[in-house]
């Protein structure tokens, strides 16, 4: 049985974009979510609507109205989205032995981004959030796929390579 050394040394290296962009990632999630958290607890939403600035920002972020009513759901989902960032976090130090979540994060995000895209098209009041929450979250995740993907493929073919000899 190879020794702890060597099965780490045969493990593909992340490079430090990849660790970076996976640790933005997960920061960016953090701080959005745990933005949301905060402000929905605080009861600040709803003075933050009363500026027309502040109203501008809830409307591309807020879904369903500014002034509220899906509290309990945004709550819900940030807390899921705040826990996934710091995941994120700790899987940058070691990318390539977090794949599987890696791969999830790619996918369920393109899933979640995607929805939201069609429901910005197909529900009434709505279409702002395609170049607010919608916008912004398909750049992130295509930021991190970017950089995911290809360094993902890339280990994998060598991993294929070394089988082969």
């Amino acid at each position: 049985m190879p020794s702890t050394s060597t099965r780490q040394h045969d493990r593909p290296q992340a490079s430090p974009w990849l660790s970076l962009i996976t640790r933005l990632l997960g920061a960016a999630f953090v701080l959005f979510f745990g933005a949301a958290i905060v402000t929905i607890l605080l009861g600040i939403d709803h003075q933050i609507a009363g500026d027309p600035i502040g109203l501008l920002v809830m409307r591309l972020v807020r879904w369903g109205g500014v002034h509220g009513g899906g509290e309990h759901y945004e709550l819900m989902i940030s807390t899921v989205y705040v826990v996934w960032g710091i995941f994120l976090w700790e899987a940058a130090n070691d990318p390539f032995e977090h794949r599987l979540f890696l791969d999830f994060t790619v996918v369920a995000n393109a899933a979640h981004f995607g929805l939201m895209f069609v429901q910005g098209l197909m529900m009434p009041g709505e279409l702002i959030h395609l170049v607010g929450d919608v916008a912004l979250g398909w750049f992130a995740l295509a930021l991190f796929a970017a950089t995911w993907i290809p360094a993902r493929s890339k280990a994998a073919k060598r991993q294929i390579a070394k089988v082969g000899r």
